[in-house]
């Protein structure tokens, strides 16, 4: 997601942007308005701005990220150069550029924060457990027996529904899932937070292809 909004992002308002001018009479006969398209772009961005592995996966983007494109709708926006987003967007857009500027990749605090808890990452607080999964999302090689089948997000607390389909998910995705449906996702069985056993000998596989990807 990250990339491919980058890719349009950069075509819309890059160097080559020029290359989108057209005849005005073809212009108007097809309707072609540029801004129209940067709209959503920009809009996406709001709405995905404030998640760290979002923000991660924009900078880690060598191809197409350019913070100076990034600076520079934000002061068209601020200075109400252009109306490129609704109202309640423009503040959304320029908070996520100064955030852009002071994001770094939080490798270094991650290292630290798994050894204080001797490698169990189900000790580590929301903010870190965030950090983790923005440094691991743009691996490529994540095997699959790794990943939520829900959410396809790395599990981090992988548990089985041992009296219903007898899946693994990973704890949090299931808990935020019984808050609303108390059944088994697959089977549609009732399914109760005292059916999850933890999944253990997955949970230290996970934990040291982990271990070896920031390297602890």
């Amino acid at each position: 997601m990250a990339s491919a909004l980058n890719y349009h992002f950069v075509q819309l308002v890059g160097p080559d942007s020029r290359k989108l001018r057209i005849h005005p009479q073809i212009r108007e006969r097809l309707n072609w308005k540029p801004r129209d398209v940067l709209s959503p772009i920009i809009s996406l961005y709001c709405i995905l701005g404030e998640n760290a592995s979002f923000l991660h996966s924009l900078k880690a983007d060598a191809r197409s990220f350019k913070i100076s494109l990034f600076r520079g709708i934000s002061v068209m926006i601020l200075n109400r150069q252009r109306d490129l987003v609704a109202p309640s967007d423009a503040s959304l857009f320029v908070n996520m550029v100064e955030a852009l500027q002071n994001y770094h990749t939080p490798s270094a605090n991650v290292k630290e924060a798994i050894k204080k808890v001797n490698g169990d990452l189900r000790l580590l607080d929301a903010d870190t457990l965030s950090a983790i999964e923005a440094l691991l999302s743009l691996e490529e090689d994540v095997p699959e027996e790794f990943l939520d089948p829900v959410m396809a997000t790395i599990m981090l607390d992988p548990v089985r529904m041992e009296t219903t389909s007898k899946k693994i998910v990973d704890r949090r995705v299931i808990m935020a899932h019984l808050m609303n449906d108390e059944r088994d996702p697959f089977s549609r069985k009732p399914l109760k937070e005292s059916d999850l056993v933890p999944a253990d000998e997955l949970r230290t596989k996970i934990y040291a292809w982990i271990a070896d990807k920031v390297k602890l």
